[in-house]
């Protein structure tokens, strides 16, 4: 971008977009979800956490991270029917940023049923109703923000809840990147210089992005997707390498696309060279083909890290494409209709 519209551009980010304010305080919303005390003591051997769209974000973050770190897997429900085998003996974590995420609503009340010790994430609504009515553990994130801009607050109370009851060491491992996601952050703010996020905006721009992750980044491929969407009001999708290689690269490499789609490979630049190898080989097959692909090396000591570096840029990526498409990132009209619509169908 030109250095003429760079002034328009920070004031997009900074003042003119609440979604851009937020997003770029990610880092200080996870300081401060950190700083607030959980103090809770359950007994379980499975952990399973509820939510929709944004509020179910940090449980795909702290899935990845806990396949690494901990003995106890933790699973992430999206939809309105619990698995059979959640039961007495599972942490079911219900996370809805408004509190009235109807199928999250729903969860809650079969994990209740079922005797599960249950733990709320959320700003208010009938979620934390419930939660006061039932004793249920509540802890509150801040009001006014859009659930996909609340990211930091989220995972912050969610890390705390998880290390409070001994399932992974997430708040000490946040806790220990917070200067580095700053540091992240400010590179990619628009009075940055050379900024790899604006140039990707540059290069996305007209075509639909595709994200892949290698596995365990997965959550942050989802989370490109789920930005792209909904900040830039763009058709994007995500998958996962190298489970790629076994069906996508087909459709990349011989198929006739009738529009153009962009590949976006988050690059785990500290992967087994195993996974390094397949990946690589992936890619060079599909320059081969002709396929533009555009690669982000993701730097972090491990998935929790490797994620968030990753979500911060693919967050600032969303703004920035916004920002060429001349659209405000924060309404979101279609999702809300669609929700009253779903409010009059189930009050019948």
């Amino acid at each position: 971008m030109s250095a003429t519209v760079e002034p328009t551009l920070f004031d997009f980010v900074n003042g003119g977009s609440r979604i851009g304010r937020a997003i770029s305080e990610t880092p200080e919303q996870l300081e401060y979800s950190l700083s607030q005390e959980v103090d809770l003591h359950y007994d379980f051997n499975k952990v399973c956490v509820c939510g929709m769209g944004a509020s179910a974000i940090a449980g795909d973050i702290f899935a990845d991270f806990a396949n690494e770190t901990s003995s106890m897997p933790i699973n992430v429900v999206r939809g309105v029917m619990l698995p059979r085998w959640v039961d007495s003996d599972t942490l079911t974590l219900i996370t809805s940023y408004s509190g009235n995420t109807w199928e999250t609503l729903e969860l809650y009340k079969q994990a209740k049923s079922r005797g599960c010790p249950v733990v709320s994430v959320t700003s208010g609504g009938e979620l934390q109703r419930l939660g006061q009515r039932d004793g249920v553990p509540t802890f509150t994130v801040p009001k006014g923000i859009q659930p996909r801009a609340a990211l930091g607050h989220i995972l912050g109370l969610t890390a705390n809840t998880l290390e409070s009851l001994g399932v992974c060491p997430s708040r000490t491992e946040l806790m220990r990147i917070i200067p580095e996601l700053k540091e992240l952050r400010d590179s990619m703010m628009p009075n940055s210089g050379d900024n790899e996020a604006i140039n990707l905006a540059e290069s996305l721009y007209g075509t639909v992005p595709v994200i892949y992750g290698h596995p365990n980044m997965a959550a942050s491929a989802l989370r490109w997707k789920t930005q792209i969407n909904e900040n830039s009001k763009m058709l994007a999708f995500s998958g996962i390498m190298p489970e790629f290689n076994h069906n996508e690269i087909v459709g990349w490499v011989e198929g006739s696309p009738t529009m153009r789609c962009s590949p976006v490979v988050l690059y785990d630049a500290n992967a087994p060279e195993t996974l390094k190898s397949i990946i690589d080989a992936t890619v060079d097959s599909l320059r081969d083909s002709g396929v533009e692909v555009h690669e982000v090396q993701v730097e972090g000591d491990g998935s929790l890290e490797k994620n968030l570096r990753s979500s911060i840029i693919g967050d600032f990526v969303s703004l920035y494409l916004a920002f060429l498409r001349k659209v405000d990132p924060e309404p979101v009209a279609s999702i809300m209709s669609l929700k009253e619509r779903l409010g009059l169908s189930l009050r019948q």
